[in-house]
């Protein structure tokens, strides 16, 4: 029964692991993985819809390349756009500038931000895009921490200097009691 049971939440897990999926919109997203498609606002299901302009920022924790592997592709060529940015915002280096059906194959970029940014005009539109997350994730270097002074025993405050920064999203500080 316990054998079952434990292969039932291995599946169950696979299954919601496996089902992150981003549409375009506005706004910054942490993520770890999943697939990215266009905002499916037609008025056909599983198209975008017309007018759209979203800029759409991924980031990932401690991730030294993000890549868009396109398994779709299909936007009215030369009046719906999707430009592909190598960092945080549409003032980063310029990936690819990508409209029509010829898929744009698999987009990286340098480091843990990846942006996209869609325009589309107002009459035709086309089934959109669907494009798996892939992730590079570089291992954390271990800190070492060195007390600043001596310790004694009625000091309620101590400081602790470290080897390396630290970004403040990877610490989760809490009192802890020893």
């Amino acid at each position: 029964m316990k054998k079952w049971f434990f292969i039932g939440i291995i599946i169950f897990t696979n299954i919601l692991h496996g089902q992150s999926i981003f549409t375009m919109q506005n706004g910054h997203f942490r993520i770890c993985d999943g697939k990215v498609t266009d905002s499916d606002n037609g008025k056909t299901k599983g198209t975008y819809d017309h007018n759209e302009n979203y800029t759409f920022t991924l980031s990932i924790p401690g991730a030294s390349k993000i890549s868009l592997k396109f398994n779709s592709f299909c936007t009215e060529k030369d009046n719906d756009i999707l430009r592909i940015f190598d960092g945080k915002d549409t003032n980063a280096t310029l990936l690819g500038k990508y409209s029509g059906s010829n898929n744009p194959g698999t987009v990286s970029s340098s480091d843990s931000f990846i942006t996209l940014h869609f325009i589309s005009d107002k009459s035709v539109s086309c089934s959109g895009w669907e494009a798996e997350l892939i992730r590079k994730i570089v291992p954390p270097k271990a800190v070492v921490l060195t007390l600043k002074n001596v310790v004694k025993c009625s000091d309620s405050i101590i400081t602790i200097v470290l080897d390396q920064a630290i970004d403040r999203d990877s610490m989760n500080l809490t009192n802890t009691e020893i």
